[in-house]
């Protein structure tokens, strides 16, 4: 097994910047994101839980601590959009908060008290000595707002011993009227049921798939989809097969309060391709029939090396709905960006019938910033059999010092990519450096690539949703140039649209 996460991402982006001179981090920095979540006062880590009461979003997250042997804070940040978030506020679950390795946060079944609207489930190390884990879960209460918080007292019955390890994910399943929680032991999802979040039953669990075996579970997240007729398993992990780094897999099937199970699939799901999605969480308060809402950390746990990067302070991916979609037969999840993104919507350009031979550089006809935006392109594909088709075609950005992010389709080996490799800030980092691909699922005469572009990530979406990749990315200044290729052949675009987008830092309340 690789090293332990926490050492493998205090070496990632998230390192400690000084606070003063010319390392102050802002909301304005280069390389600092402009439209998803992050904070200049501290490492933003894992998110631990999502929910919706009277309109506010309220979203509970780790502090990302480079030490081990330090346990992370926690904090939380509130929203009524999804898109704007104010301040986080340190969050103290009882007063010996320093020994929390992990928590969820549900909203309470238990209404008749206002102030247990919201109850935290804590994985407890009373001494921290890894060789002799004394671990165990401790319950606290708070009222609506989530900040100030009372410890209970009772005890805790699990029916395991409770390890170190332990990423709990808890629902209140209403049909079934219990509390369900999935983790993973032992490399296996196991999952168990509580009627009021004290004593709790183990109901069942779920092996790896033969084929991933050598991959490191790490977390497991159980939630409905439409109504209840289907049910989502998420699975974080750390690859090994297919690919090296970190990705989340999902599985589709049914649940009967007790077990999930899910058809035998012909090819392995993931949530997102790329690189730098990891730890989603479903929000919780949504009305039944609303589709699933989730927001993921915007990192990778294999980077092993960080070169000469500049400070990066993390941050989470645009929040995203899933839906039941079909690709071959079978049944996948579709992911798309929350409506609420229009909000911070300002000038578009949009250029039609566009023939590419080579590089065409259309930097010239875009009058407008070119991140953070959303950027959609239709290329024409019906003739893809012809001799002249290009082998690769896509988008490039590049900036003052010949720094490129290339983001196109292999037609030969049918996949998606996105190029990292020419940027200068990770000549010396093997594991960032690189390009990561995604497999095709277009069998339309028109390939639709849409990306949201800000300063030091793309997050792209592809078939209407049904692959997605996250990766970051770090600059030495701003792109400014923006051209179309394609490589031994032409190709027309149908359409290219740059919608740019406005800071969320911008925003006065």
């Amino acid at each position: 097994m690789k090293q332990s996460i926490y050492i493998l991402f205090a070496l990632v982006f998230f390192v400690s910047c000084k606070k003063n001179g010319n390392d102050a981090v802002s909301e304005s920095s280069l390389n600092y994101p402009k439209i998803h979540y992050s904070s200049t006062n501290h490492n933003v880590g894992a998110p631990v839980s999502l929910l919706f009461q009277n309109g506010i979003y309220s979203l509970f997250y780790k502090e990302f601590k480079s030490d081990k042997k330090v346990v992370c804070p926690t904090y939380l940040t509130t929203s009524k959009d999804l898109i704007h978030w104010q301040t986080a506020q340190p969050v103290a679950f009882f007063k010996n908060d320093l020994n929390i390795l992990n928590r969820t946060v549900v909203l309470n079944s238990q209404k008749s008290d206002p102030q247990k609207t919201l109850a935290a489930l804590l994985v407890v190390d009373p001494d921290k000595n890894e060789e002799n884990s004394n671990c165990y879960f401790k319950l606290s209460y708070s009222d609506i707002q989530g900040i100030i918080w009372t410890e209970s007292e009772d005890k805790i019955e699990f029916p395991l011993k409770v390890k170190n390890d332990f990423n709990p994910s808890v629902i209140w399943v209403e049909n079934h009227k219990k509390w369900i929680m999935s983790i993973v032991d032992d490399q296996v999802v196991k999952i168990f049921s509580s009627l009021d979040l004290k004593k709790w039953k183990f109901e069942s669990s779920i092996d790896k798939e033969l084929q991933y075996t050598a991959n490191i579970w790490l977390k497991a997240t159980l939630f409905p989809l439409n109504n209840g007729d289907n049910w989502v398993m998420l699975v974080d992990q750390e690859f090994v097969n297919p690919r090296d780094g970190s990705s989340i897999q999902y599985f589709i099937g049914t649940f009967d309060g007790k077990s999930f199970s899910a058809p035998v699939s012909s090819k392995s799901h993931w949530l997102d391709y790329g690189k730098d999605n990891i730890y989603n969480v479903v929000c919780a308060g949504l009305p039944a029939n609303a589709n699933p809402t989730v927001i993921g950390w915007k990192n990778n746990i294999d980077y092993t090396m960080i070169g000469s990067m500049k400070p990066f302070w993390g941050s989470f991916t645009i929040p995203r709905t899933l839906m039941l979609d079909e690709y071959s037969g079978e049944k996948v999840l579709a992911s798309q960006l929350v409506k609420s993104l229009s909000i911070i919507e300002s000038k578009s350009i949009s250029l039609q019938d566009l023939d590419v031979t080579e590089n065409l550089d259309i930097s010239k006809r875009i009058t407008i910033p070119l991140t953070p935006s959303v950027i959609t392109i239709k290329f024409k594909t019906s003739e893809k059999t012809r001799l002249t088709f290009p082998a690769r075609y896509g988008i490039q950005f590049e900036n003052d010092k010949f720094e490129k992010l290339i983001v196109g389709y292999d037609a030969f080996k049918e996949w998606y990519f996105v190029d990292r490799m020419n940027f200068v800030n990770v000549n010396e980092n093997s594991q960032f450096k690189g390009m990561d691909v995604m497999p095709s699922y277009n069998s339309y005469s028109v390939m639709t690539i849409k990306m949201i572009v800000d300063d030091s990530s793309i997050e792209l979406f592809t078939t209407n949703g049904k692959q997605v990749m996250s990766e970051n990315f770090t600059t030495g200044s701003k792109f400014n140039k923006i051209s179309l290729f394609a490589e031994n052949g032409i190709i027309k675009v149908n359409e290219l649209t740059i919608q740019s987008l406005k800071s969320i830092w911008n925003k006065k309340e």
